[in-house]
């Protein structure tokens, strides 16, 4: 074959012709197959060079096309007469042919040799001599063509393997310390008197006590399929910050698909029932299976009390935070609204006075005889035991107190700066309330009497604003730490009045209703017209009696005269709170708006001030549920959650439903719970909502609960249905738990099912539609449900009316002195008919001894602790119990006086002829 090129060189034609040669593919091979002759060698480290034995011959250089030739050879377009210049190919050589044949084999043979050397090298190392006898052959491989002589193999160290390194990859921090110390307690009562009395503890000795500490730290995962994450440390306050968490994560084909120990939350499938009793912080087990197409979860652990929390923010111009509070019936606004006259002059009127209604009010006022009706009021404070604010302030004496002295100092409080005074003035507000041990209000007012306004002492005391010393000044009394119920100034306080909030609560957002019952979820009242509890207590809408009437039962409203008269800015109100005000003074009380058969709270409005907020409060009946939203400021950098203890690393931060980044767009302080944004000018341009889910550690350890649930769920063509079922059981933490606080267990059961249908139908019919076909998709959703709950309000079913644990019991001495002989006992009508008429005759009295020291029959000290007083008691901390005092009682048969003889064992003092059966002896304390 032969080919011809021709190129226009200066007006000359000039014709090559050469002998074909081997095409370009074989020369390319030819290369591929050096380099990676190359790349073989260099990876391999103990390989050897095969040694080429063929002939090489010196390629000639490349035919270059004449001198002159245009531009760099290559293919470019034909112009007219000009021809294609093309490189000429070098002749090759029949040696040049015969190395490339044997290039392959070589390659070939230097990979072989390289990997048996490695692995040589790999077994040599990891199993030692032993897996290199039993695994390589005893026969030496044949050498390939070219070797050179094998090395002598060098000494193979042997190297530690740790334990869990070549299956896992875990890390793993451990801190200790152990401390030894003694402890010796001792009383500094101990004398020639206390000194043998086993309960002060005057002969103590040093007890030795062991504390050991650690904390430990791991995560990692072993053997691909079992995730570790422990952080656990013994000097955390709080127990349930530890997170233990170890799970074993199957393959998709495996029965078992995760088994997880340790803090484990359970999550069934979505429900509108079954969400209240769904617990979380759970520590226990949880496993879930799969079996075909059911997937089935199950979960047996103890409720360590995290609570789930979730908080929607507005975020932008003004944050903006959703709440929802629980209001209780006792938890009104304690010393700060009151009546300024007696109520009870309202007559029939009270209690269901609304101290909104501005028309009631002022037909109230035109009620009240002229000598009692105030044009003009002048408030007083008085701190009790302090230094009044000006030293020449008024001296009061209480109307209606004749034991009431001159003397104390009051401070004159002003009208739109300290307090609010309704237009009719029968009531006032305070800007703050009462402090409760320690201040004490009064009022004094002037009267119209002939169309005047004047002084009337015997009502209205004396309106002075200094200290007059010719003549005696007199107030009335309105609230004092003394003042208990029956007292005339006791129901001048309006406990009506609930707060919803301060001036960032924002008002149209209010929603309200009451509730009633042990599931605190009874909205309509038992007997009456009413719908719900809103209308029978007056604060539904007149035509919704569902809704909240907030225009009218939040005070202040727009309308009401709540300005400050200070120098401070224009427009600023005297009182900032806003309130919930019910148009009855005792609206839960039987004579209040709670009538027709409706549960009844009398005792909040007959229990003394200091017992409101204590733990003697009364029992709450009704429940106010309110949701709002409160505005903060403009600053979009921070937002406190309103809690403390968040459990680290909880937390899940969405804005408008995209998920933030911990450290990337945020961080948080878990203690003081502020969650803290990165680029908040970023995040937010204009207002977005921000979703925050978190755990939340209670403060106080709560009744430990165990929790058994169960969920099957079974995925079908067109949905899925799904089975859940949740017990929960309390363990009290009383050995004897009084009424009310006994344990309670509950089950919740249900079957929901899911399902969606394609219906093109409905799309077809659509599109017959004036505005147009449509090609989107149309789809039926179906979705069921059915639930059932049993709670058991006392699963031990046994409580104790008065438990030994309690604090109002009274302390009982056991020492001897303390104790002395008491009277005949009543004989009352059981006993004479079990025992007889003649059971407690002094004829029957004995003798008794009762000492706080017993001994045995060797003279031993008899002393007891209180684990083996009673085996049901639960001690903490370290050290030893102490012994128990005691009071041995030792009744004598009716024939023994006393006087036992300790030489021969007997009683001097006997009585012969004495009564046979039944003695008795009663004693006392001193």
């Amino acid at each position: 074959m032969k080919y011809t090129v021709r190129s226009r060189v200066s007006d000359t034609q000039t014709t090559s012709s050469a002998r074909s040669a081997p095409c370009f593919s074989r020369r390319a091979a030819l290369v591929y197959a050096a380099i990676a002759l190359l790349f073989a060698a260099s990876r391999s480290a103990h390989a050897q060079d095969p040694r080429d034995t063929t002939r090489k011959i010196t390629p000639a250089p490349p035919v270059t096309p004449p001198t002159g030739t245009p531009g760099t050879p290559g293919i470019r377009l034909r112009l007219g007469r000009d021809t294609l210049p093309l490189t000429l190919p070098s002749v090759l050589s029949r040696g040049e042919r015969q190395a490339f044949l044997q290039a392959q084999a070589q390659i070939e043979a230097a990979r072989a040799t390289a990997f048996q050397q490695n692995m040589r090298a790999i077994m040599e190392a990891v199993w030692g001599q032993v897996a290199t006898s039993n695994f390589a052959s005893s026969t030496p491989s044949p050498p390939y063509p070219g070797d050179l002589p094998p090395k002598p193999k060098p000494p193979v160290a042997i190297k530690p393997i740790p334990i869990l390194g070549e299956h896992a990859d875990l890390g793993l921090q451990l801190d200790g310390r152990l401390e030894f110390r003694g402890e010796k307690n001792q009383t500094a009562l101990c004398s020639s008197t206390f000194f043998f009395n086993p309960v002060a503890n005057c002969r103590s000795a040093f007890e030795p006590l062991v504390d050991f500490q650690f904390a430990a730290k791991s995560g990692g995962i072993v053997a691909d399929r079992v995730h570790v994450n422990l952080d656990y440390d013994t000097q955390r306050e709080f127990d349930a910050s530890n997170n233990i968490s170890i799970y074993y994560e199957g393959k998709g084909s495996e029965f078992v698909q995760r088994l997880e120990v340790g803090n484990v939350t359970f999550q069934p499938p979505a429900s509108r029932y079954i969400t209240a009793g769904i617990a979380s912080g759970n520590y226990g087990i949880q496993a879930v299976t799969k079996l075909g197409s059911m997937r089935l979860k199950t979960i047996l652990a103890q409720q360590k009390g995290n609570v789930v929390r979730d908080r929607v923010f507005t975020v932008g111009d003004r944050t903006l935070q959703a709440i929802d509070r629980k209001i209780e019936d006792y938890q009104f606004e304690p010393r700060r609204f009151f009546f300024t006259v007696d109520p009870k002059l309202f007559g029939s009127s009270y209690p269901n006075i609304d101290i909104l209604d501005t028309r009631k009010m002022a037909a109230l006022s035109a009620s009240l005889p002229d000598t009692l009706r105030p044009t003009k009021i002048f408030l007083y404070r008085l701190l009790i035991g302090g230094q009044p604010p000006n030293p020449n302030g008024p001296q009061f004496r209480l109307l209606g107190n004749p034991r009431s002295r001159r003397g104390q100092v009051y401070e004159y409080l002003r009208e739109g700066v300290d307090y609010y005074a309704d237009p009719s003035l029968l009531w006032i507000a305070l800007v703050r309330p009462l402090a409760l041990n320690n201040e004490r209000l009064v009022v004094a007012y002037r009267v119209r009497i002939n169309g005047r306004d004047t002084v009337y002492t015997a009502t209205g005391g004396t309106p002075d604003l200094k200290f007059d010393s010719k003549n005696e000044q007199f107030a009335n009394l309105i609230w004092d730490p003394d003042v208990q119920p029956g007292d005339p100034a006791f129901d001048r306080e309006i406990r009506s009045v609930y707060r919803l909030g301060g001036p960032d609560l924002r008002r149209q957002s209010v929603t309200l209703k009451v509730v009633t019952g042990s599931s605190e979820d009874q909205e309509k009242p038992v007997t009456g017209n009413a719908d719900t509890y809103l209308k029978l207590f007056g604060l539904a809408q007149s035509t919704n009696s569902s809704s909240f009437d907030l225009e009218n039962r939040i005070w202040p409203r727009p309308s009401d005269p709540n300005f400050e008269l200070s120098l401070g800015s224009p427009g600023s109100h005297t009182i900032r709170d806003q309130f919930l005000i019910f148009p009855s003074a005792k609206p839960f009380a039987s004579n209040g708006l709670a009538v027709g058969g409706n549960p009844t709270n009398d005792t909040i409005y007959t229990t003394p001030p200091e017992y409101v907020r204590s733990a003697q409060r009364p029992e709450a009946v009704y429940h106010i549920r309110m949701r709002a939203q409160s505005e903060g400021s403009g600053e979009g950098g921070a937002l406190m959650l309103g809690t403390v203890q968040v459990r680290p690393n909880s937390e899940r931060l969405l804005v408008d439903g995209i998920p933030l980044t911990r450290g990337t767009d945020y961080s948080v302080d878990y203690d003081l719970g502020r969650v803290s944004f990165n680029r908040p000018d970023t995040l937010f341009p204009r207002p977005r909502q921000v979703t925050v889910q978190y755990e939340e550690n209670p403060v106080f350890e709560e009744t430990p609960t165990s929790i058994f649930g169960a969920t099957a769920e079974f995925p079908l063509t067109n949905g899925q249905i799904n089975f859940t079922a949740i017990s929960q059981s309390q363990r009290t933490n009383f050995t004897r738990p009084p009424l009310g606080f006994e344990p309670a267990a509950s089950l919740v059961a249900g079957v929901s099912a899911l399902f969606n249908f394609d219906a093109e139908p409905l799309t077809a019919l659509v599109s017959k539609l004036p505005f147009g076909p449509t090609t989107i998709p149309s789809r039926i959703g179906f979705s069921a449900e059915f639930a059932a709950s049993r709670p058991q309000t006392n699963a031990s079913q046994q409580a104790y009316l008065e438990s030994f644990e309690g604090e109002g019991g009274l302390p009982i001495a056991l020492n001897d002195p303390q104790w002395y002989f008491s009277s005949q006992p009543a004989l009352g009508t059981k006993i004479p008919a079990r025992f007889g008429a003649t059971v407690f005759d002094l004829s029957r009295a004995t003798t008794l001894a009762w000492q706080s020291n017993g001994v045995d029959a060797d003279g031993h000290a008899v002393r007891y602790r209180i684990d083996q007083i009673d085996k049901e008691v639960a001690q903490s901390g370290t050290g030893i119990a102490g012994p128990e005092p005691l009071l041995w009682l030792t009744l004598y048969p009716l024939s023994i006086g006393g006087q036992l003889n300790d030489a021969t064992g007997t009683f001097r003092w006997t009585f012969p002829n004495a009564l046979a059966g039944r003695r008795w002896r009663s004693i006392r304390t001193v």
